[in-house]
Order: C-alpha cells, then sequence, then structure tokens
C-alpha cells in the first residue's frame, strides 16, 4: 500500500530555503560580471611624433567596485616597431603584467614611420576584460639649417667665425640633435671648433636643446685656395642631412729686404752680418724658418757654414732678423780663398716663400796695395859730366788673396832742362798671396842722360806709376807723384 509522507509546515520552509540558496548559487558568475565591471579614462588624440621621440599617455582604471579589492593583470601588443614603458620598466609585447595602480601614464616610443597601433588588454580577477587600441602617428623630423658669418678677406692661419641655427619642420621638435664635420682642408695643422671646443672629423657632437639655436662654429685653415667644409647634422629621429661651407682662402706672403753691411770682401775668420727686415701678411706670429745655401767655389763650402738649404726655426723681433755667419780662419781648410754666391730665403709657418736674396762674397782680398808706395829715383853724375839714370829704390805694401802676384812694373817719368823723358821696367817676382810687403832695389844699366852736372842738371815733374799682376792677369797700379830724386851717384 501506497503511503504518503506530510511534511509539517516547518518542513516545509526549510526545504523552500535551500531552495533559494541553491538557485542564488547557480547564478553567481553572471553576476560578478556585472558587479565588476570597469572603464578606462584615456587620451585619445595624438599629434604626429619623431621617430624615437616619447609619447606619453595616461591610461586610468575606473571601476565599479574597489580598485584595491580585486587584482588586474594587462599585457599589449604594437603592429610596428616600437617600445612601452610604464614606471620606468619597458615591457614585453603578449606578456602580461600586473596592473598596481588604478591611475598609470605609459610611454610609447615608436622606431619607425607610420601609424603604430598599440592594444592594451586588461582583465580583472573577476574575467572582466577591456581592450583599448591607441594610434600614434610617427614621421622622420626635418629640419634645416641656416648660418651666417664668414663674409671678408679670407687668409691661411685666421679664424673664419660661422654662426649656426637650427630650424625644425615640427612644431614638437624632437631634439637630439647631433652635428659631425666630415672633411675639411687636407693638411693636419688646419683646425675646426665647435662652441669653442676643438673638434676632430668623422665624430658625433651633442647639441643641446639650448644650443641649437645660434652655435658657433670656427675653422682655422691652412692651405690656400678653395676649401669645403662639409658636415652633417643628425636628430633624435634618425633624420640626417648634410651641408657644406665655401671657402676661399687667400695665399699669405712674406717678404724679406736683407743687406750685409754693403761689403763684398771678407778675410777667413771675419764674420758677415746680415740684417734683415721681415713682413708677413697677415702677421700671426713672431716664427720664421730661414735657410742659406752659397754656390760658387766649393773649397769654400767648409769655410762658411750655412744651413746647406735646409730651413730652421728663428724668432723675429719687431719683424728683424739678424744672422751672423762665421767664416771659418785661415788654416782651418786647405785653401780658404775664393768667391761665391750667399743666398738666404724665408718662409712663413704655413709654408710660402720668400724670394731668395743673393749676395755675392769674396772671401780674401783682391789685388790691391795696403799702402802706397814711396819711391827714389837715384842719378849718377859721372866725372866726365855725363848723367846716368842709375836705379829706383821702392816701398809698397801690397795684398793679393786669391791669385798671387808675379810682377812689378815701373812706369818712371820725369823731365830733364825741360825735355820729357819716359823709362819702363818690369820685375819678375816669386809668387806671393796674403800681404805683400815690398821693400827693394830695382838696379837699372845705366842709361846715358846727355852732359850736365849736380849743379846745373834741373830735373822735374817726376813720378812713379807701379803696376802689379797677379797670375789671373789682374792689375793695379798706384802713382807716387813725388818722388825723391838722389844725386848722389849711388842708391841706398
Amino acid at each position: 500500500m501506497k503511503t504518503t509522507k506530510i511534511l509539517k509546515p516547518a518542513t516545509a520552509i526549510i526545504i523552500m530555503i535551500t531552495a533559494v540558496f541553491f538557485t542564488a548559487c547557480s547564478n553567481d558568475d553572471s553576476s560578478d560580471e556585472a558587479r565588476f565591471t570597469f572603464t578606462i579614462d584615456r587620451d585619445t588624440s595624438f599629434p604626429t611624433t619623431a621617430i624615437n621621440d616619447t609619447i606619453s599617455f595616461k591610461y586610468n582604471v575606473n571601476p565599479n567596485y574597489e580598485f584595491d579589492k580585486v587584482g588586474m593583470k594587462f599585457k599589449y601588443t604594437t603592429d610596428m616597431l616600437g617600445t612601452l614603458v610604464l614606471n620606468g620598466r619597458t615591457l614585453s609585447q603578449s606578456t602580461e603584467y600586473t596592473l598596481n595602480n588604478q591611475e598609470n601614464n605609459f610611454q610609447y616610443v615608436g622606431k619607425s614611420s607610420g601609424t603604430h597601433e598599440v592594444t592594451i588588454t586588461a582583465v580583472n580577477d573577476k574575467n572582466v576584460t577591456d581592450e583599448e587600441v591607441f594610434k600614434f602617428p610617427y614621421s622622420v623630423a626635418d629640419f634645416d639649417v641656416t648660418y651666417t658669418g664668414g663674409s671678408g678677406i679670407q687668409n691661411q692661419g685666421q679664424a673664419i667665425v660661422y654662426t649656426l641655427n637650427i630650424i625644425s619642420a615640427m612644431s614638437n621638435d624632437p631634439g637630439g640633435y647631433q652635428i659631425k664635420f666630415i672633411s675639411y682642408d687636407n693638411n693636419p695643422n688646419a683646425e675646426i671648433y665647435l662652441k669653442g671646443e676643438k673638434v676632430q672629423l668623422g665624430t658625433y657632437y651633442d647639441l643641446t636643446s639650448d644650443q641649437i639655436r645660434n652655435f658657433s662654429v670656427k675653422t682655422i685653415p691652412y692651405t690656400e685656395g678653395n676649401l669645403v667644409l662639409n658636415y652633417s647634422i643628425r636628430n633624435k629621429s634618425g633624420s640626417e642631412k648634410y651641408y657644406s661651407i665655401y671657402q676661399t682662402i687667400n695665399k699669405n706672403t712674406i717678404s724679406l729686404t736683407a743687406d750685409i753691411g754693403g761689403k763684398t770682401i771678407f778675410n777667413p775668420g771675419e764674420t758677415i752680418s746680415l740684417n734683415g727686415f721681415i713682413i708677413k701678411q697677415p702677421n700671426l706670429s713672431n716664427k720664421i724658418e730661414y735657410r742659406t745655401w752659397f754656390s760658387g767655389d766649393l773649397n769654400l763650402s767648409q769655410e762658411i757654414p750655412t744651413t746647406n738649404g735646409q730651413y730652421t726655426t728663428a724668432t723675429l723681433t719687431d719683424a728683424r732678423f739678424k744672422l751672423d755667419i762665421n767664416i771659418l780662419p785661415k788654416g782651418s781648410v786647405p785653401n780658404p780663398y775664393g768667391k761665391c754666391q750667399l743666398s738666404i730665403q724665408v718662409r712663413d709657418e704655413f709654408g710660402n716663400e720668400s724670394e731668395a736674396k743673393d749676395f755675392p762674397i769674396q772671401i780674401g782680398a783682391n789685388l790691391s796695395f795696403a799702402t802706397m808706395p814711396t819711391s827714389i829715383i837715384n842719378f849718377y853724375f859721372s866725372n866726365t859730366n855725363i848723367i846716368y839714370l842709375a836705379g829706383i829704390y821702392t816701398t809698397f805694401t801690397a795684398q793679393s788673396s786669391i791669385y798671387p802676384i808675379d810682377k812689378v812694373k815701373y812706369d818712371i817719368e820725369f823731365e830733364l832742362n825741360g825735355a820729357k823723358k819716359t823709362y819702363t821696367y818690369t820685375d819678375d817676382i816669386v809668387n806671393t798671396t796674403d800681404l805683400f810687403y815690398f821693400d827693394q832695389l830695382y838696379a837699372i844699366s845705366s842709361v846715358n842722360l846727355g852732359t850736365g852736372t849736380q849743379s846745373n842738371a834741373k830735373i822735374t815733374n817726376a813720378k812713379i806709376t807701379i803696376t802689379l799682376t797677379d797670375t789671373a792677369n789682374n792689375t793695379v797700379s798706384a802713382v807716387d807723384t813725388n818722388p825723391t830724386i838722389s844725386r848722389e851717384g849711388t842708391l841706398k
């Protein structure tokens, strides 16, 4: 028999509550999604930005619950080359990170040109998800460079100053500018300065944001002619542009005025004092280089010290130049005498040369009389009243350092009782150089001048011309216009 169990009222109430409880539990997941939703307060508009520049944007979570009570994670992707940073940490794409703060400021750096789509997906522990797509336009930041300066006459070694300005084509200039000097004067002595500091070719130098307006570039050229300063400037976006500044450099000049005191003949042991005045245009320093050399008698190369045509450095005093060349004394070389040409030339620090100055020089004296002759003409009177020209006695000093003296000629003139008489005699002597002291009698075979006595013979207008000849047939003459007349019949 079938029986039916009738519940008491209290039991029925308990069953109803239990049923309601289980029904509520079965609907818990769908109610969490409704109660734990959130939205993102974000930036939506972004200006075109230079490659490698940073875009900062806000990403604030607006939950309808207490943010700290429910954990949240996020990840991001980008369709182009770029990096995302949060709180100084560089994030990796498609990697989940905990979002600890309700208010956030991300930084994105795009590394290529175009619109970067960056997707940030956030999900909380209640499995509520939000996806935000950010579009960041990036492009290469164009710019241009202008300069002023460099006008006027430009010379070797003189500073040429330019003022450069970088003008960006973007309102939000990315900065990060650098300048590199590519080529200039091929001479290593040329210099380039950036903002007062010397720089090298091929190296990038930073230009901070406060320096891209009115920064200075200075060149100091070394080579004359047409020069080009080639340089490039780049910015953080990767834009690099190339520029050239053209220069025409005038050649500096140097001139030399010099003399050796008007002297041309020097003896061994003497000093050749060369005094010069140098004009440099423009005058950038008191330093010069000089060289000396000679041409002519090769024996003198040992006697006259020179730089042998090699340049040596000297310092000017008030544009004046003095050089003493000491001739070696006699005996230092086998043959200390001869003729040559001494030459000197100067150049400036840029290698510009003056014209050479040449000085004909003779080492050793020419054939000459060191002291003038004094003479005695001797007349002899015989017992038969015949007058004879008996001889002459002469004293003088001669010199000839280069060619030896080998002849002495006597030209005798006088009037005897009004009648003009002339006689010539030549005396060969032993070759001699340097100072030659002549003090000797030249005896003449008695020349019959006619009749007369010592008392009535009138001898007037007497003179003796003495001519010296050297082995090169050079001659020199001296006249004794007042010789002593001897009537003694014998000579002293």
